[in-house]
């Protein structure tokens, strides 16, 4: 089984930044369940504290299960 992480930390991404693509504990499940819907990914795990944010995924297919990572990205952050 292939495991794949994207995350930004206070080293890679300013405090603008990390705050748009944190996921507060009361919404995690929200998130988790549109995630793990997602094509090409077989499960996952998101890990989000106050000076990182890291999602794991299990692809199916590599780069459909990190594509789909971007674009779940991009609509959290707006």
């Amino acid at each position: 089984m292939l495991i794949a992480v994207i995350g930004v930390n206070h080293r890679t991404a300013p405090l603008e930044v990390r705050e748009k693509l944190s996921f507060p504990e009361y919404n995690i499940t929200q998130w988790l369940t549109k995630l793990q819907a997602l094509p090409g990914i077989d499960g996952c795990a998101i890990l989000s504290t106050c000076n990182r944010t890291e999602i794991y995924i299990a692809p199916v297919e590599l780069d459909t299960g990190m594509s789909s990572v971007w674009g779940f990205l991009a609509e959290k952050s707006g």
